[in-house]
């Protein structure tokens, strides 16, 4: 049968609390070397091995902090309990919008098309970090029946709401059994 696969590039944003005093990717990491407590967020091994090539590059002795989803990074980024976290672009662009991140820049090879103006960190002067992750999606042109129950937001993604990341899927069975 024939395959669609659908998928997009991770572009890793380096973010920040909007009211850190940097600007900068070199702002943060002097700011970073004065700290005692020195910490980063991260969702995904993509993330992290930017996190960790940043951290090497820079001469950097960080924590990883590991969280199961992106709220909880933003609400430590603001309340000072991490120091940055590396988002794909998905998260940080509207939350930097609202004022609620500052965006340094980030770790794709190439300046993001979605942001432009923020630098890579090779034309920030740190060469060896760069990361490029991808995610995809592959179905027949006729998910079976069993995609359909239990990944209905793939196999149907524009009529179908997806799942809010608090939320778990019913493992139910038709008879009522799990």
């Amino acid at each position: 049968s024939t395959r669609k696969v659908v998928g997009h590039q991770q572009c890793p944003v380096l973010s920040v609390d909007p009211n850190l005093p940097v600007n900068s990717i070199q702002e943060l990491t002097e700011y970073i070397k004065t700290k005692g407590n020195k910490t980063y967020g991260t969702t995904t091994h993509s993330l992290t091995a930017a996190s960790e090539m940043y951290s090497k590059a820079a001469g950097l002795n960080l924590q990883k902090v590991e969280y199961k989803n992106v709220a909880n990074i933003l609400g430590d980024l603001a309340t000072g309990g991490i120091d940055f976290a590396f988002l794909g672009a998905t998260y940080p662009v509207e939350q930097a919008r609202a004022g609620r991140l500052k965006l340094l820049g980030v770790a794709n090879p190439k300046r993001s098309a979605v942001l432009p103006d923020l630098p890579t960190m090779i034309e920030a002067g740190y060469p060896t970090v760069s990361v490029s992750g991808w995610f995809a999606a592959q179905a027949g042109t006729r998910p079976d029946p069993h995609l359909r129950r239990r990944h209905f937001p793939l196999a149907h993604p524009v009529t179908h709401k997806t799942r809010s990341q608090n939320q778990t899927p019913d493992r139910r069975r038709s008879d009522g059994r799990r």
